[in-house]
């Protein structure tokens, strides 16, 4: 019999260091001990938002094995509610906005109405990937680094649970360093992604209210500006910084390093056509700064519809893909974008 594709939903809608607990504590033990137990399975754990906070594992496994694997997570899901339950506040935003989630996240009658402190299984003939996708092998690829990948990112979760803030921006940011070589194999320049990206968020609808976040951020940087500075070596000259000095760290940018090399090689056959219908997208990125402006303009829009900027752009979205199931949200994520700019400027 042949392995089938099975994707298991928790409903968790409880304080985020609540959830947190739960990862560290309860399931990532639970996908070592299993694949440790069933070699031939596969499986990865994601976050996400279906009318409520969901923590999804997607198993890759023969139906049997399966059946064994979920009696354990609802078991330990079960264990997990029964302990903290007097404890979990529900955050009612979710109930709130449940339509335009619902919408937004094209979930209108795919899912069973959102239950918290509840755990359900589907079997699928494929995992969903809604968004920028150039085609279904695309997909496929991105589904294949997901589950080769699922130790690094449970560790990275683990890793980033025992940092102060300012090395999980440091760690966050050298990733983002890692990634933005990608682009021309050469240099760092794709670290203009980053930048369009942390500009595009402040000069949102909500400008006025970014503008305060925004110099939230900019003190966090000046504030730690000289540790920031020493990003760079980590990727040049790693033993001449003392900046994510423990052994874990170092291991896990290694590993990074790898694994974004890894799915830039899984793209090297990739077909990318151009889909001129993007370059309306992309002229409309002109009125967020400044900088999109000038990055924007015509002259430059045959290098981005280019397959080097795709595949590079394919890698970008991968990462953002990866960041909450590794615990970083929003505000790090922005800050760490804004660090990487800085000392990319700043040299």
């Amino acid at each position: 019999m042949s392995n089938l594709i099975f994707e298991v939903n928790m409903n968790i809608n409880v304080q985020r260091n609540y959830k947190n607990l739960f990862i560290s504590e309860y399931l990532i033990p639970s996908l070592k001990q299993n694949r440790k137990n069933f070699q031939d399975v596969e499986m990865y754990y994601c976050r996400r938002v279906i009318g409520g906070p969901v923590i999804t594992i997607f198993i890759y496994a023969k139906e049997e094995i399966f059946h064994n694997i979920y009696a354990e997570f609802n078991s330990i899901f079960d264990d997990f509610c029964e302990e903290y339950k007097d404890s979990f506040k529900e955050n009612d935003i979710y109930m709130k906005q449940k339509e335009d989630l619902i919408k937004m996240n094209n979930l209108k009658n795919t899912h069973d109405p959102y239950v918290n402190y509840t755990i359900s299984y589907h079997q699928i003939n494929s995992i969903p990937r809604n968004g920028e996708y150039v085609n279904e092998e695309h997909k496929r690829i991105v589904n294949k680094w997901l589950f080769d990948n699922s130790g690094l990112i449970e560790e990275t979760f683990l890793e980033l649970g025992k940092m102060n803030e300012i090395d999980k921006y440091a760690l966050i940011t050298c990733i983002f360093l890692f990634t933005s070589y990608h682009l021309d194999n050469e240099t760092p320049r794709g670290y203009m992604s980053f930048k369009s990206h942390y500009l595009g968020f402040m000069n949102s609808r909500r400008k006025h209210q970014m503008e305060v976040y925004d110099q939230k951020i900019k003190d966090i940087y000046m504030e730690n500006k000289d540790v920031f500075k020493e990003i760079p070596k980590l990727y040049t000259n790693p033993l001449d910084t003392n900046i994510l000095s423990n052994q874990n760290s170092r291991w896990l940018l290694e590993q990074w390093k790898e694994a974004l090399e890894s799915f830039m090689f899984l793209q090297e056959d990739l077909t990318i056509k151009k889909k001129y219908s993007s370059i309306i997208s992309m002229l409309k990125f002109r009125k967020l700064s400044k900088f999109h402006n000038e990055a924007f303009s015509f002259k430059n829009l045959s290098f981005y519809l280019s397959p080097q900027f795709q595949k590079y752009r394919n890698l970008v979205n991968l990462l953002y893909i990866c960041l909450p199931n590794v615990g970083i949200n929003t505000p790090i994520r922005l800050l760490s974008s804004l660090v990487l700019v800085q000392i990319m400027e700043e040299e």
